[in-house]
C-alpha cells in the first residue's frame, strides 16, 4: 500500500496554521525593521546638521548668533562665545560635554553608523521574488487537495 497519513486533510491544516503563524512573526520583523530604518534615516540629517555647526566652530573659533529652540514653537537668538566644549544629546535625556573636536569625531563616528545600518537594513529587505509576485501561501486558501 500507500503511505499516507491517517488524516492528511488535518496534517495540510496543521502544516497551513503553522505557515500562517510563521508568516505573521516574519511580518512582525520586517515592521519592526521598516521602523528601525526610518528613524536611523530621520537621524542622518540631524547628525549632519550638528556636525556642520560643529565642523563650523571648530574651523572659526570666533562668537556667532543663531537660533535655536526652546519649544516646539518657541525659538530664541544666541549669541555664542568662543568655546572649546559643546554639549551633545545622546538620547534617553542625557547630554554630555566634548571638546570640539571629541564632538566631530564623535558626531562622524555615529553619521557613518547610521549610514552604513539604514544601508544594510535596506539590503536585508531586497528578496529574490519580486513582492508583487504571489508566489507564497499568503493566499493560504489556495492550497486545496482532494483527500
Amino acid at each position: 500500500g500507500t503511505c499516507l497519513p491517517r488524516h492528511p486533510k488535518r496534517m495540510l491544516q496543521q502544516y497551513s496554521k503553522d505557515f500562517d503563524e510563521q508568516l505573521q512573526k516574519y511580518k512582525y520583523m520586517e515592521l519592526n525593521l521598516m521602523q528601525r530604518k526610518k528613524r536611523l534615516r530621520a537621524q542622518v540629517p540631524d547628525i549632519e546638521k550638528t556636525l556642520e555647526i560643529v565642523q563650523h566652530m571648530l574651523k572659526k573659533r570666533e562668537e556667532f548668533k543663531t537660533h535655536f529652540m526652546l519649544s516646539d514653537q518657541v525659538h530664541a537668538v544666541a549669541t555664542v562665545p568662543p568655546t572649546n566644549k559643546v554639549f551633545l544629546w545622546l538620547g534617553a535625556n542625557v547630554m554630555l560635554e566634548y571638546s570640539i573636536e571629541e564632538a566631530v569625531v564623535l558626531l562622524t563616528k555615529n553619521l557613518t553608523t547610521a549610514t552604513v545600518n539604514a544601508d544594510q537594513l535596506e539590503d536585508d529587505f531586497r528578496l529574490p521574488v519580486k513582492p508583487d509576485n504571489n508566489h507564497g501561501s499568503e493566499h493560504g486558501s489556495c492550497l486545496q487537495l482532494g483527500f
